[in-house]
């Protein structure tokens, strides 16, 4: 089953509404993003060779993201990112191992960055007018209109990142990557940065590799939120582990196993909190006011409790 989405309610609701808008040049429109406190939605035409803006108060289209020389299927576009002050958008191209980054309000392209190519690759925008890039061993920081500020070299071995804007200190950001230990699993590491240089770090907890040979392990990084009310600086991570199974039989299909663990971290030097939480199965979070809930395979709730790290059904569907 597919993992659920962030505010799929939200997404849902306007994928009808631009299904029953007028829109005169599209067959089918996709919706690929959009902000709930944000104004604008990015879509494409299935099959079609350009991203469109949709102003959702205004309710039309106000124009196209201008693409990079080298592009093929725009609906490839993959993490969309948006500024705080909804000026701008990001996005990875993995055929293109490439970033983008557009003015919102006329759809220029006012920068691509190119990147490592090692996983799809993970961007946010910090005050000032800052981007932060990463999709390999380099963490780089840029401006918004294309200057180089910083770049910062993490170990070889990583494999899969999120980076979040720790706070509203100009430059600062940090970084959750997971590290690939040979053939024996993964560690996930945390590094804070500030002014192009890391302030702090600290390693988390291992995942182990895989047990039969010739299964495949990844890990991913989903979503990461403040926890709302807290009187401690605290973020909450989803962390999704794939495990693909080899099939001896080649007349059947081994389906892949999907573990979500919970991990609490300290923005400002890095800290793992001992605490985490263990979910069998495909979750995401979701910011509901001033709590944060978790969504599974079905679209069923819990509310997720600090400390220590516990969740509450919320959903009468969910008999626990």
């Amino acid at each position: 089953m597919s993992r659920p989405v962030p505010h799929s309610g939200f997404l849902t609701e306007l994928s009808r509404k631009l299904r029953a808008t007028t829109l005169d040049s599209f067959g089918t429109p996709m919706l690929l993003a959009a902000n709930p406190v944000g104004k604008v939605a990015i879509l494409n035409d299935v099959g079609e060779p350009d991203l469109h803006l949709y102003d959702r108060k205004l309710a039309r289209l106000t124009g196209k993201l201008a693409l990079p020389p080298r592009w093929r299927k725009p609906a490839d576009y993959r993490h969309f990112a948006f500024s705080d002050d909804g000026l701008y958008a990001a996005a990875y191209y993995p055929s293109d191992k490439s970033f983008a980054v557009w003015s919102v309000e006329n759809g220029a392209l006012v920068n691509q960055i190119q990147g490592d190519g090692v996983f799809v690759g993970r961007t946010t925008f910090l005050p000032g007018n800052q981007v932060v890039v990463c999709d390999g061993p380099w963490v780089s920081t840029y401006q918004v209109g294309g200057a180089l500020l910083s770049r910062v070299k993490l170990p070889a071995e990583i494999h899969s990142a999120i980076i979040y804007s720790a706070s509203g200190v100009q430059g600062a950001f940090i970084l959750v990557g997971a590290f690939k230990i040979e053939n024996r699993g993964h560690q996930l590491r945390s590094y804070v940065m500030q002014g192009g240089k890391i302030a702090s770090t600290d390693e988390g907890p291992y995942r182990a590799g895989v047990i039969q040979r010739g299964d495949k392990k990844t890990v991913k990084f989903h979503e990461i939120f403040p926890v709302p009310g807290s009187t401690r600086r605290i973020l909450v991570l989803s962390e999704e582990d794939r495990t693909e199974k080899e099939s001896a039989d080649y007349h059947s299909l081994e389906e892949d196993e999907y573990d979500t663990y919970l991990l609490a971290i300290d923005p400002s030097t890095g800290r793992f909190f001992p605490e985490e939480l263990y979910l069998a199965g495909r979750f995401c979070l979701e910011m509901a006011g001033r709590e944060i809930h978790l969504l599974d395979e079905r679209g069923c709730r819990r509310r997720l409790h600090p400390f220590p790290l516990r969740v509450e059904v919320i959903d009468w569907r969910i008999a626990e």
